[in-house]
């Protein structure tokens, strides 16, 4: 039989005299018998691949690299919602600050530009209403 790799759904079980890992792990040729085989790959506590895992080392560090980036996309994000959010304060600053000055200036206050404007829009919809 050529190698086999065995890695176990829990650590330390125990099976045909072996305590599997939960990581793969690769056993030469002839380090179980054709009937300890048929054992191990009938267990569903294990995966069992015969022959050597080819391509795993690839995809992993491939999947590390990606994870990697993505880490340093996340810090870069945070480090620029701290920047917006200090931008926002300052901008909540200056809004309330030249909102004060207008209503100590005697300008009307948002509220009331707003009730004024409504008043307007009403008064125009009632003269359009009375020309037809």
């Amino acid at each position: 039989m050529p190698e086999i790799t065995i890695t176990a759904k829990r650590d330390g079980f125990r099976r045909c005299g072996v305590a599997h890992r939960d990581v793969p792990v690769t056993w030469p040729d002839g380090s179980f018998t054709d009937e300890q085989i048929a054992i191990l790959r009938a267990e569903p506590s294990l995966v069992v691949h015969l022959g050597p895992v080819s391509g795993d080392d690839d995809k992993l560090k491939a999947a590390l690299g990606r994870v990697q980036e993505l880490e340093t996309v996340v810090l870069q994000l945070k480090e620029d919602s701290v920047g917006l959010m200090d931008q926002l304060v300052e901008m909540t600053a200056d809004r309330d600050r030249l909102q004060e000055a207008l209503t100590a200036a005697g300008s009307p206050s948002d509220t009331e530009a707003k009730e004024i404007a409504a008043d307007d829009t009403a008064a125009a919809d009632s003269s359009a209403k009375a020309k037809k």
